[in-house]
Formats: C-alpha cells, structure tokens, sequence
C-alpha cells in the first residue's frame, strides 16, 4: 500500500517485459483484480518483481490507497482478485472473472514508475492542498501547495504534464525534495 504518507489510486503493475507470453500472463494476473488501473513500467533492478522479470517469471504488484490504514473497499478487491487469480493459476477450481482495467498505461521509457521523484516539495513544510487521488489533472494546475515553515510566502506546484494523480501526498508534514503527487497519463 502506499502507507501512512501517501494515498495511491489503486493499481496492478508488473514490469514490461520482452518475451510476449510473460508479458501476456502479467496482463491477464492484472485483470484478475476489479476496480484497479494497470500499469506496466520499464524493468528497474533492485525493485520487488525484479527477481521475477530476470527469471522470465510472470509476476504483478498490488497498489492500495494506504493513508494509514487499510480500507474495507482495499479488501474486498484483494479478496475478489486473489481468488480470481488462483483460479488462473489453477490452485482453485471454476472459472476467473476477467476484469478491464480502471485505465492502461504501457511504458518502457526511463525510470516511470519511480514514484519518489515526481513533483518534489521545494521546501519543508507543511501541506495545506493536494489534488484528490485519482483525479485528472492538466498541464499548469496546481496540485499541491506547500507552507514553508520559516513563514515565507507558499509554494505553489503545478503539474507539469496532463494526467491523473496516481499518488499524493496525505501526511502533512514534508521535507524538502519529498515526493508530493504523481501524475500518470493513461
């Protein structure tokens, strides 16, 4: 999840991968799961399903809202889509329901999918707005305002691209070059 400082739309990922029957396995596992967004991203080392992207292993990562707690919401689609996917891993008999995607973003461009890096905090400080997870944003929107605590005036962020906020920050307190929001396009 994204823990007690941030809040994720949720999402099913999985690493880009070059041989077709992984990658298609990768998007079917992604499908098990309702209500989520996919996304695949380049191969990163040293990352949770690095191991499995090295080994030609189809594997996917679960993103849930977090912000300090767990949501019955969260729950009620990890437990659909678990047994979905056993099904489709044959562990459990019947058939999977299949699920489209909330939304598709496919990339192997650079390092996207490093969360911890976009719209960083140009101070410490305090948060005083934040765009809503999962909501759409354009190019030059504010998506975040940041108090600096020596009482100077705040700072403004924008978003930089057109998109949709995938994360941003819920705990208030920042440091500077804190990660704020993330802005996806898909």
């Amino acid at each position: 999840s994204a823990g007690a400082a941030y809040e994720i739309f949720p999402s099913a990922g999985y690493a880009m991968h070059g041989d077709a029957s992984t990658l298609a396995a990768q998007r079917t596992m992604a499908k098990c799961f309702p209500n989520v967004w996919h996304w695949g991203t380049p191969y990163l080392p040293g990352r949770t399903i690095s191991a499995a992207f090295e080994n030609n292993v189809p594997a996917i990562y679960l993103e849930f809202q977090g912000k300090g707690g767990v949501e019955e919401s969260d729950l009620e689609i990890l437990r659909a889509g678990f047994e979905n996917l056993a099904k489709v891993l044959g562990f459990l008999e019947g058939e999977a329901k299949l699920h489209e995607a909330r939304g598709v973003r496919e990339s192997t461009l650079g390092e996207e999918g490093h969360l911890q890096v976009e719209n960083p905090s140009p101070c410490d400080g305090i948060v005083t707005h934040i765009v809503r997870a999962g909501a759409r944003v354009s190019e030059g929107e504010i998506i975040a305002v940041v108090q600096p605590l020596d009482g100077a005036p705040a700072h403004e962020i924008s978003a930089e691209k057109n998109g949709r906020a995938i994360m941003v920050r819920r705990f208030r307190a920042v440091k500077k070059g804190e990660s704020l929001a993330a802005i996806i396009d898909f």
